[in-house]
């Protein structure tokens, strides 16, 4: 049976050329078949035609191999997701963001990244390690 590891191979090189990071791939099993979930996002988003576009390339590049018995769904991990360092800050960095820490605080607002490497941030106007977060999604505003 195909691995995420397997799907990542032929999935990698098409995402970098399309300037797209893979999030994460859930291998599953739906009706006994085994499903790929490639989950992959964008600076800025990534919309249905991006995810489509993806989709149809790698169904051509799996076409005729062992990985052609896996039904591949691309999508975006959606708004709701728990934010990855630096990933989501760099992507999304004109939206505001809840920041919850390790010692039970709590932040709001727009993330700068002051240094990838040490994980170093601010959050407004307060710097925190991405180490003390506990957690940090999108502030959804309606």
């Amino acid at each position: 049976m195909a691995t995420a590891k397997d799907i990542r191979e032929v999935v990698q090189p098409m995402a970098d050329e399309m300037g797209v990071t893979i999030y994460d791939i859930h291998l599953k099993k739906r009706d006994r078949e085994p499903v790929a979930e490639i989950l992959v996002d964008a600076p800025g988003g990534l919309n249905v035609d991006g995810c489509s576009r993806l989709h149809r390339r790698i169904a051509k590049a799996i076409e005729g191999t062992e990985l052609d018995e896996v039904l591949i769904s691309v999508s975006t991990p959606g708004a709701g997701r728990r934010c990855r360092f630096p990933q989501d800050f760099l992507f999304y960095s004109e939206r505001n963001f809840e920041v919850r820490l390790k010692d039970g605080g709590e932040l709001g607002g727009l993330v700068k990244i002051l240094d990838q490497e040490s994980g170093k941030m601010q959050v407004g106007d307060t710097a925190v390690n991405w180490s003390d977060v506990a957690e940090a999604k999108f502030r959804l505003e309606f």
